[in-house]
């Protein structure tokens, strides 16, 4: 679900606001897409800057500004982290809607000594890695998933993005994804990555090799920590970060990725990589939280936040999950 951002990037990108005068006007939610009351907002643009407070059905309304574009954030509570949508246009006449999603905040690590032992006190990187299998299901019914079909929506600038993702593990990844009424596709295998781009006219093209390496560890159920060596990978326990144990793993690629698991869920938190977006090398921070047993036993996280360093962050949302649904393998083709 990670990468179909990169296409959705490209569109955000190449679209141009009118400039002009109205208000922006919207509603912040939680994961669940229920209101919430009292976050303070602000807008700034134009060389002003205004404040909101959303009511109690989570409604909020800038009036009255002039015309242009105006970045909108939303103030960091002990419950919600800060979110930020950049270039909002208002048009005259029009008023601009700019719903808002915001994602749990990540309990943030009491001080700790500069001095830490190599190993914490409860295990290895390996006893670590079997806790977190553990909490997530188990690695016998880890084994026995072949399939993940799933539904989801992605905020984009306040506007809705449904989509879909299907999985066939150790074969492919698919993800789909309705926006400004262009449909795009990412897709990976085990042979190779292909991606729609509405802005050449949606014809499929080959992904580049960088691209495909950072991102066909997707393709396995369970991620990269599931039978991490048998994938030729090797990992790392690189202390503490506050409370939560710090786990690089680098890929038989050399891709290196940083994981952050809380020992009181054995759940990842956050996870953060290098890629590429736009053609430059970024940072991708991704916040895991809100997670769910699925009908199957199978744990995943149903919220995710991705941030492309400064460029660009998006929340996702899962909507409905179907484990070993039957999938058609030549789905994950590039088309001819």
């Amino acid at each position: 679900m990670k990468n179909i951002i990169l296409t959705i990037m490209a569109v955000l990108l190449f679209s141009a606001g009118v400039f002009a005068q109205s208000s922006i006007a919207g509603r912040v939610t939680d994961a669940n897409g229920k209101g919430v009351a009292g976050i303070v907002l602000t807008a700034k643009g134009n060389g002003h800057q205004l404040t909101a407070t959303t009511d109690e059905k989570g409604d909020y309304v800038f009036g009255e500004l002039e015309v242009g574009m105006y970045s909108v954030t939303t103030k960091e509570t002990t419950k919600f982290q800060s979110a930020v949508r950049e270039e909002v246009s208002v048009v005259e006449d029009e008023p601009a809607k700019l719903n808002i999603q915001l994602v749990a905040a990540i309990q943030k690590p009491a001080p700790t000594p500069p001095a830490q032992p190599a190993v914490p006190a409860r295990g290895t990187v390996d006893e670590i890695i079997d806790q977190h299998i553990a909490a997530i299901g188990g690695r016998d019914l880890i084994a026995k998933i072949q399939t993940i079909y799933m539904e989801t929506n992605s905020q984009i600038m306040g506007n809705d993005a449904p989509g879909t993702v299907t999985i066939l593990n150790g074969k492919g990844y698919r993800a789909e994804t309705q926006f400004n009424g262009a449909k795009m596709i990412q897709c990976y295998s085990d042979k190779g990555g292909w991606a729609t781009n509405p802005m050449s006219g949606n014809t499929p093209e080959a992904m580049p090799d960088v691209q495909y390496k950072s991102g066909r560890s997707q393709i396995q159920v369970g991620g990269e920590l599931f039978d991490y060596a048998a994938k030729g990978s090797k990992v790392e326990l690189l202390g503490k970060d506050g409370n939560l144990y710090k786990i690089k793993l680098t890929s038989k690629d050399a891709a290196v990725s940083i994981y952050y698991i809380d020992p009181a869920t054995y759940f990842i938190t956050k996870l953060t990589k290098t890629g590429e977006a736009m053609g430059q090398e970024v940072e991708i921070t991704i916040y895991l939280s809100d997670y769910r047993k699925t009908d199957y036993g199978f744990t995943m996280a149903y919220s995710t936040q991705l941030d492309f360093g400064s460029m660009f962050s998006m929340t996702n949302s899962v909507r409905k999950v179907e484990i070993n649904k039957p999938v058609d393998p030549k789905i994950f083709e590039i088309p001819k």
